[in-house]
């Protein structure tokens, strides 16, 4: 008797440990786009108490100057990805990937939403309706649920790093200003010791619960002060009384410390990772196993795109398994969670599988990294350990006065959006823009799998994605592209009207004269030419056709260096050109 007694209890154990672990049934996995005609670009998302999620970002919709970064867009889906309901404020948002704010939702007790973005606290009900809105003299990158009201981070006059507590309403409780003279990025509170703990683009720091200093300290890689930082981020270790950090700078970092700033552990990996609209992140298992997610340029049929990767470590770095998901064109990530069936959830935006730029994208896998459909397996290096520390900040700054909210009305619109079932094939639609300054032919076309291009000169045609093409001579030219994959195929055609400012393109060198490295890189090129003369110039552009550098090359032995290490990350267009206009040498320029 007692033999099947300690049985019983043992099998009961074991069912225990799998209801925990959510390996009993089966994890979910799906793979969703949300958005509109127009642009969206994804901010945060969490997992709700119904098991669905909501997604927060911005939408260009409606937006007609081109300095705007749209609208917020909130959108609600079930625990399969199905849309459940979607809204759209009349409030404009600044871009956390073009300016340094940041972007944060939870869910309320009353089942409701509260979202900050730039300048914005928002409520909304659990339909999305706004119920109350303020409008703060700061910008807001995190929000947290805090004992009788909410915990606001950010930033305030000019970029000091910024404390605040509000009551359920928004209104303030108190405020510090004062923590360091940095840019805030995320913030948590700690269970174990009420504490508040803030990564920046520097710096972290700590708050006791009220708010008050305790300490900031500088992150230093290999003995030196560190740059500064993008996507940092901040987590609970699973153990309640540790944090976990993540540091993105010329490489990216994951480290472990204590209470008083001490660092227990780290990691490294060597993605590399751009400022503009390029992300990473982490989620922390409760394992201590850890789920990375990262964007990075690869070139791909011909033009540079970026490409999302995930991947699971253990605790000591070891690679456990490593995804690449999404298409052939633009995927970047903006968040990464475990859920409550033991699966991971990753938000991201995607060109690949939209109804017209960008569109939200929600990928469900399971604890394998699996999601039925548009992924492939990568290989990353084992993270290794990194010579990283942290040093007490004696000067922590100051600021001259203290932020302030009032109370604003803002309403909701009605959002014309689809729902997009991503491992479902949807027939492709044909699209695209051409640039004359730069030749760069931009397709904009949705769903495709392969390109084929006609130029209307006689020129070889194309199969890459978005090709750049020179034509010799002015004049108007009917361009083509016809797009197709496994369920259609879509073709259009344009007439070009070709009034480059440059007269003949018909003398470029032979490709083995000009040497242009490394390409890609961070934006310093070297350009080895035989037989520079004085009367050369090199003329580089962007893709919109402006002129983003100009200088004469001197007749020198040796390479010739070019620094554009101030631009963006992109595609550019450069020319060696000679006194009389005629294109010498051109070709692309990446920047990572």
């Amino acid at each position: 008797m007692k033999k099947l007694l300690r049985a019983t209890i043992s099998f009961l154990l074991y069912l225990t440990c799998l209801f925990a672990s959510g390996t009993l049934f089966a994890q979910t996995t799906f793979q969703h786009s949300y958005g509109t005609k127009a642009d969206e670009k994804p901010y945060a998302f969490i997992q709700t108490n119904d098991k669905g999620y909501a997604l927060f970002g911005n939408t260009e919709l409606g937006t007609s100057d081109s300095t705007d970064y749209g609208y917020a867009y909130l959108v609600k889906v079930d625990s399969l990805g199905n849309k459940m309901w979607s809204t759209e404020f009349n409030v404009k948002l600044l871009d956390p990937s073009i300016v340094q704010t940041g972007a944060s939702i939870i869910q309320t007790n009353d089942s409701g939403f509260l979202i900050c973005n730039s300048t914005h606290l928002v409520k909304t009900n659990s339909l999305g309706v706004i119920q109350w809105s303020r409008a703060f003299n700061a910008t807001l990158n995190k929000v947290i649920a805090a004992s009788g009201g909410y915990a606001l981070a950010g930033n305030y006059n000019g970029g000091y790093a910024m404390l605040m507590k509000t009551d359920i309403s928004g209104n303030i409780l108190w405020t510090n200003d004062s923590i360091n003279s940095d840019q805030l990025l995320d913030m948590i509170q700690l269970k174990y010791d009420s504490c508040f703990y803030m990564i920046s683009a520097r710096t972290i720091s700590k708050t006791d619960k009220n708010g008050n200093n305790i300490w900031t300290k500088y992150i230093y890689l290999n003995n030196n002060p560190s740059n500064w930082g993008i996507n940092n981020a901040i987590r609970q270790d699973p153990d309640g009384k540790s944090i976990d950090c993540f540091f993105s700078s010329d490489s990216n970092y994951w480290f472990a410390i204590d209470t008083g700033g001490i660092i227990k552990k780290t990691l490294s990996f060597s993605l590399y990772l751009n400022f503009q609209s390029i992300s990473s992140y982490f989620a922390q298992r409760a394992d201590n196993s850890k789920i990375f997610v990262a964007s990075k340029f690869d070139t791909n049929r011909g033009s540079p795109y970026y490409h999302m990767y995930i991947f699971k470590t253990d605790s000591i770095g070891n690679i456990k398994w490593s995804k690449k998901i999404g298409g052939q064109k633009n995927d970047y990530s903006a968040g990464v969670l475990q859920t409550s069936d033991g699966g991971i959830a990753v938000f991201a935006a995607t060109e690949n599988f939209s109804d017209g730029a960008a569109d939200f994208y929600l990928v469900k896998m399971d604890s394998m990294g699996n999601s039925g459909c548009n992924q492939d397996t990568f290989h990353v290096d084992k993270l290794n350990k990194a010579n990283l520390s942290l040093s007490i900040l004696k000067s922590l700054g100051s600021s001259t006065s203290n932020p302030s909210n009032i109370i604003v009305s803002i309403g909701n619109l009605p959002i014309k959006d689809t729902d997009f079932n991503d491992c479902l094939c949807q027939p492709p639609h044909a699209g695209f823009w051409y640039n004359a300054y730069s030749g760069y032919m931009y397709d904009s076309s949705t769903w495709a799998a392969d390109w084929y291009w006609r130029f209307g000169d006689g020129a070889v045609d194309s199969t890459d994605i978005s090709p750049i093409h020179q034509y010799s001579d002015t004049g108007v030219y009917n361009v083509c592209l016809r797009v197709k994959n496994a369920c259609g195929a879509d073709s259009i055609c344009k007439m070009i009207d070709y009034q480059y400012p440059i007269s003949s393109v018909k003398n470029i060198t032979n490709s083995n004269s000009v040497r242009v490295y490394p390409n890609p890189s961070n934006g310093v090129f070297n350009i080895r030419e035989q037989g520079v003369t004085d009367k050369q110039q090199v003329v580089i552009y962007n893709m919109m056709g402006k002129r983003v550098y100009n200088e004469a090359l001197r007749q020198a032995q040796g390479d010739i260096r070019i620094d554009i290490s101030s631009q963006p990350a992109g595609i550019y267009l450069y020319r060696i050109v000679s006194d009389k206009g005629e294109a010498i040498a051109s070709g692309k320029l990446v920047i990572e």
